[in-house]
């Protein structure tokens, strides 16, 4: 699997668009601190050479409250925005959990490389894929803490229910496992109804659990679990 430029959105349906504005969103692993450029002095006589026009500075935003994310499947142009994605716990690498997953479902997991995105932002990232339309890609700190394993599988692929009900069961510390795991058999249930009448990108409801956000992607050409620390205004 590709980092984030292919993760995202492998659709090209316009709610599939919506859907990577979201999750380019998501994958900021830290808060960004806006500090507004000053114009350089200009010297008296010098009323020919305009001086550079101010940038505008970038509007705020703030996190959606997870008493506000939807609970059941929608189209995914009606997602709303969320919040910047953060480590999911202090000190969590989630090791022990990836290894398992990855012997699991026969994924060879890379290097931690260092990517570049959009804005320049520049984040850690493995990938790793088992041959057979299964794939992870994790982003993690400078600290090598989790922040980020997006769980993808071929659309028809026959495994994909399990697989990424596995990937659901991160066992990042103050997650409801119980919880995780009822939500998870109603969403994918309702996202595959709704992508089957409506034939577009389709995002299940949200599950809040500890300090992690979840939902289930369905896309043209794949289906996707999304699962990172942050995400509402009550973890930021």
């Amino acid at each position: 699997m590709q980092p984030e430029r292919r993760r995202n959105v492998r659709g090209r349906d316009k709610g599939a668009v919506l859907v990577l504005t979201a999750v380019v969103a998501a994958l900021t692993l830290t808060a960004c601190t806006g500090h507004e450029r000053q114009d350089p002095p200009v010297a008296a006589g010098a009323e020919d050479k305009p001086s550079p026009a101010k940038p505008s500075p970038t509007p705020s935003f703030t996190p959606p409250s997870a008493a506000t994310l939807p609970t059941h499947a929608i189209p995914a142009d009606e997602m709303q925005r969320l919040g910047g994605a953060r480590a999911m716990a202090k000190g969590y690498t989630g090791k022990a959990f990836l290894a398992d997953l990855s012997k699991a479902w026969g994924i060879t997991l890379g290097d931690a490389k260092e990517e570049e995105f959009p804005g320049g932002r520049k984040e850690t990232v493995i990938t790793g894929d088992n041959g057979k339309g299964l794939s992870l890609l994790l982003t993690v700190t400078k600290a090598d803490e989790l922040v980020l394993p997006d769980c993808t599988a071929g659309n028809g692929n026959t495994r994909t229910t399990a697989f990424l009900r596995a990937c659901a069961a991160v066992d990042a510390p103050g997650t409801d496992p119980d919880k995780v795991t009822t939500w998870f058999d109603q969403a994918k249930k309702e996202t595959d109804t709704l992508y089957a009448k409506k034939k577009e990108a389709t995002v299940s409801g949200i599950l809040t659990t500890g300090r992690l956000v979840m939902f289930v992607n369905r896309l043209t050409g794949s289906e996707q679990l999304k699962i990172f620390g942050g995400g509402t205004a009550e973890n930021h």
